[in-house]
């Protein structure tokens, strides 16, 4: 009958909005679209229950000043905080500095893919020569890296200016994505299988699949068109305590330390807005411009209202923001890099999904703006001739030691750690989510 079906749409009001966003004749409608993407600023007082917040009151201030010395959060005149006031969400726009985005990235990329982590390149429990030599996932990528023509040119801007949107026709190739059933349980689908990484004391030995490298004595031998590299198929690493996506539990006895650095930037963050985060369990996304994240909820640790926070590197993305059930239309978001979300209370069994995540060209396009130069580390653009920034403080000091590894290799041809970094983050989206799963005193 019309009333079931009017009960039906009602019921499920967020998927159609994440279709929308999602869908491959996005440029068909991108005008509708892209104009519900409401700035923040526009909604503030205006009865869209969205408020701006003051974090430099008080003890607020004293974990910003901490970060802020190091070069990771910018200055409190240079980012905005709000606050959707009936879902209980913090928005961070633009809260990470040029180093503090860097130092991330390094982190995701470096530190945190290895052996003692788990991925989804896991499930087959494969081991391999790369894991046993200690050669790391970001020293294949770089190798790649060092052999390929193409580097060179995107790092110098050479790149063609032509636009290259998302087919409209033809399927999406979705490498991960994690849906929402009818009973609310989150279910993830990936097509790829396994691997593993190191930079710190913690993670020491890496491991890549054994069809993607050959052993012949000590000497490593890459052989990337058999199978793509690990950086290039992971699609999320756990740390802390491990969640199992199948049993959509955390195992007991399954703990590796979370990095220090993405510990006290998401506690930071938290802070400067009066919230408590012990944070002890995570998991760090990667998307490429095909993937998304379906609508869901995170209901399975302990402490189910304690803050969630969620950082963005690199790519930007759609993300929507709804209620405790799935008849509350969704509020869509443009997470940009150095950006970040805080769920806490109500607002942690709110749904929320990301329907599309942009490449450099697309953004370019729909929102006629140069994603490179207005957003990006300023480190990131430095190769292009027509960048006319200057160079931030924290990004002279990343620049030198990036001058000083070119001297120290002595070869023409092979890639520095950042121009492998900044060639990697072009075509990635890192999504960094720190939660606290048990009290305090039980992870001690």
């Amino acid at each position: 009958s019309f009333l079931s079906f009017l009960s039906f749409v009602l019921m499920n009001a967020f998927k159609p909005v994440h279709k929308k966003f999602k869908s491959k004749t996005f440029g068909n409608f991108k005008e509708d679209a892209l104009s519900s993407i409401e700035r923040f600023e526009a909604l503030v007082g205006k009865g869209k229950n969205v408020s701006r917040v003051d974090v430099g009151v008080g003890s607020k201030s004293v974990s910003h000043e901490n970060l802020m010395i190091d070069g990771l959060v910018r200055p409190i005149s240079q980012f905005k905080v709000f606050h959707i006031d009936s879902e209980d969400v913090y928005i961070f726009k633009r809260v990470l500095s040029c180093k503090g985005q860097i130092e991330l990235m390094k982190s995701c990329l470096m530190d945190i893919p290895c052996a003692t982590n788990q991925s989804n390149l896991d499930v087959h429990e494969e081991t391999s020569e790369l894991h046993k030599s200690g050669i790391t996932w970001f020293d294949e990528y770089c190798h790649s890296m060092s052999s390929s023509s193409s580097l060179s040119s995107s790092l110098k801007g050479k790149d063609s200016k032509e636009i290259k949107t998302r087919p409209e026709t033809g399927d999406d190739t979705i490498d991960a994505k994690i849906n929402n059933d009818e009973d609310g349980k989150t279910t993830l689908n990936s097509e790829h299988s396994n691997n593993k990484c190191k930079r710190n004391k913690q993670c020491n030995q890496s491991s890549a699949s054994p069809s993607s490298q050959k052993k012949t004595g000590k000497k490593i031998e890459y052989h990337q068109e058999e199978q793509p590299m690990f950086l290039e198929r992971v699609r999320w690493i756990t740390v802390g305590h491990h969640y199992n996506w199948n049993t959509k539990e955390y195992p007991e006895g399954r703990f590796t330390p979370i990095h220090p650095l993405i510990k006290r930037i998401c506690e930071g963050l938290a802070s400067l807005v009066g919230l408590h985060l012990h944070s002890d369990a995570g998991i760090i996304n990667f998307y490429t411009k095909a993937s998304s994240l379906g609508p869901h909820t995170d209901h399975s640790e302990e402490l189910k209202e304690a803050p969630l926070v969620s950082i963005s590197l690199s790519l930007p993305c759609i993300y929507l923001a709804g209620g405790t059930t799935l008849s509350t239309p969704p509020t869509p978001i443009l997470l940009e890099s150095g950006d970040a979300v805080i769920m806490y209370g109500s607002g942690r069994q709110a749904y929320h999904s990301v329907p599309r995540v942009f490449s450099l060209e697309e953004y370019n396009h729909y929102f006629e703006r140069d994603y490179e130069k207005d957003t990006l580390p300023c480190v990131f653009t430095h190769y292009r001739a027509d960048d006319e920034r200057s160079i931030c403080e924290e990004c002279e000091g990343i620049l030198r030691e990036n001058e000083e590894e070119e001297e120290d290799k002595g070869d023409e041809n092979a890639k520095t750690t950042l121009q492998c970094l900044t060639h990697l983050m072009r075509q990635r989206r890192i999504n960094i989510n720190l939660r606290q799963h048990k009290p305090t005193n039980c992870n001690e």
